[in-house]
């Protein structure tokens, strides 16, 4: 096991890289988005702003934003390098289990 990102209160629910490989996003059943930094293998941002458990994520290619979606059909969009939600939708009146950017 090359490390251990210890953070979110629950399970895990999506992982992604930015293209650089400098960060990953991970997304949660504890309602948090989380950044951590690859090379020292710590938490460098909580992004706040989901009720319920975190299902869908995808990151922008230039690694500046990324959009996650919940339990409650709402779509959060984050600056990535200020951890700042940039808006809502509610994009499903049930859970939204993914999205992409395109």
């Amino acid at each position: 096991m090359l490390g251990e990102l210890k953070g979110h209160g629950w399970g895990v629910t999506q992982l992604a890289a930015t293209t650089d490989g400098k960060r990953l996003i991970s997304t949660g059943t504890d309602a948090t988005v989380r950044i951590w930094d690859i090379a020292s293998q710590t938490e460098s941002a909580q992004l706040i702003g989901h009720e319920g458990p975190v299902f869908g994520l995808s990151i922008t290619r230039n690694g500046r934003e990324a959009v996650t979606v919940d339990r409650y059909g709402i779509l959060q969009h984050w600056r990535l390098d200020t951890a700042q939600s940039r808006g809502s939708l509610k994009v499903h009146d049930k859970a939204a289990w993914a999205v992409a950017f395109t």
